[in-house]
């Protein structure tokens, strides 16, 4: 079975259960529960389960299938939320070490009564990240907390180690086939993700108005003519009386879809462009010779804001639009299934709103992310000169934490070889102070000679 078909909502198979609220507060409280299913899956997997009626559209290479075939199960992924997945997983899920992917080791704030633990030192790990987990490292460190029966040195260990004891989901799928409970397991904020990532692709759905059918319009004849030229039918065609609601479900926006009300802001293909409007009704029209009714926006536009070479204005930092703060007093009328995405308009300035669409296509940003570097004596590091491509090296000769700065020596390119850098000045006086705001990064080469630095291009 290929992985889209297996993957498909068909073949997924959903195991919950409901502890009471009984349960203790103890790392081993799920155990009773999950042991049934996890005995049922080492069973399949081992053994396997006899299929008679065994699908002959699936055809593997090399194999010939029989009237009877053997099948086995396995668990491949375990979702839940963190808390949940912290207990079945037997994780710390706060504290020292709450991070089940690396070793991060929270500190408390010296000389303080609070007993929130931080992660700081981010410069610094950064640079030199924090070492990964692994389960082969681990699963000592879960054994001797399983087998510690004072209370106290317990929770000290859990603390350190970053675990409660040893999964149940360990003990059984490990052995088997190497299920690995810091790699497999995932996390779900809620059950309509987890079905959504389990559906092989979108169902077909069909859009509709909702509110009561008692809600009519009768239309005038400038109206019915509009209607026609949308539909691109004829005059007659169109009906006397038409069905008004103030909100529709647009099947294609959303996972599930998107319910649309009366008096919200959204964006929609109008010829080919994309348009932001108010919406005002929805209108159902069902024509002569239809079967189905159709299904129609109507919603004004909001005249778009532009810059001097004619392209549409837009925020330099967040990409989103700009467009006139009222709408213009044309009603456009459009097909329900032109509408994209729904957006928010906030004031921008006097007159002015800026459409912030979060559904928009992704592009790539103007500016590049610079994060912040831990620098060490000897560093050659990349300074932003006073223009934007001005960038200068700088090789740090020592560095101040209280004001946060670094002594350099800047290296300019030799006049005679391309990418060879030299001392700028020479002698003490060619000591610079340069702030760890101006700071880039850490640049790229090597080391000539002690006064001559090549940089990799």
């Amino acid at each position: 079975m290929t992985k889209n078909d297996r993957n498909h909502v068909e073949e997924v198979y959903v195991v919950g259960f409901i502890p009471c609220y009984q349960v203790p507060n103890l790392p081993e409280a799920l155990d009773p529960f999950l042991q049934p299913l996890l005995q049922d899956i080492s069973r399949g997997f081992i053994d396997g389960f006899k299929v008679f009626s065994y699908p002959r559209e699936i055809e593997v290479e090399g194999y010939q299938t029989g009237e009877e075939e053997t099948v086995c199960v396995l668990l491949l992924c375990w979702t839940a939320d963190h808390p949940g997945q912290c207990e079945c997983g037997k994780f710390l899920n706060q504290g020292k070490s709450g991070c089940r992917r690396c070793k991060m080791v929270g500190k408390l704030l010296e000389n303080s009564t609070n007993t929130h633990v931080y992660y700081g030192e981010n410069r610094y790990h950064f640079r030199y990240p924090w070492e990964e987990r692994s389960i082969e490292s681990s699963v000592e460190d879960m054994f001797d907390i399983d087998r510690e029966t004072r209370v106290s040195i317990c929770k000290a260990m859990s603390s350190t180690k970053g675990f409660t004891g040893t999964s149940i989901l360990h003990i059984y799928l490990y052995p088997l086939y190497g299920f690995d409970i810091l790699k497999h397991l995932g996390f779900a904020s809620s059950a309509e993700i987890a079905h959504m990532q389990s559906e092989k692709g979108p169902q077909t759905r069909r859009q509709f108005l909702l509110g009561p059918v008692s809600k009519v319009k009768s239309l005038s004849l400038n109206e019915r003519v509009k209607i026609a030229d949308t539909l691109d039918i004829s005059a007659r065609e169109v009906p006397a009386v038409v069905f008004v609601s103030s909100k529709a479900s647009l099947s294609d926006v959303g996972y599930q879809g998107s319910v649309v009300y009366k008096g919200e802001n959204v964006i929609a293909d109008i010829n080919g462009h994309e348009t932001v409007l108010l919406i005002c009704n929805f209108l159902s029209i069902r024509c002569e010779g239809t079967e189905r009714a159709t299904l129609l926006t109507v919603a004004p536009s909001y005249p778009p804001l532009t810059t001097e070479d004619g392209s549409q204005a837009s925020d330099f930092w967040s990409g989103f639009i700009k467009v006139k703060a009222e709408p213009g007093s044309e009603q456009l009328l459009f097909p329900l299934d032109c509408v994209k995405r729904k957006v928010i308009l906030y004031n921008y300035d006097d007159g002015v709103n800026s459409v912030v669409d979060y559904q928009r296509q992704a592009r790539q940003l103007p500016y590049t992310i610079i994060f912040p570097v831990y620098i060490e004596c000897g560093d050659m590091l990349s300074i932003q000169g006073e223009h934007l491509h001005d960038i200068w090296f700088g090789h740090v000769q020592s560095i101040d934490h209280c004001q946060r700065t670094v002594d350099v020596f800047f290296f300019v390119e030799s006049s005679r070889h391309k990418n060879l850098y030299v001392r700028e000045t020479q002698g003490r006086h060619g000591r610079n102070t340069v702030s760890w705001h101006s700071v880039i990064g850490i640049a790229s080469g090597e080391w000539i000679s002690h006064t001559q630095w090549r940089k990799k291009e």
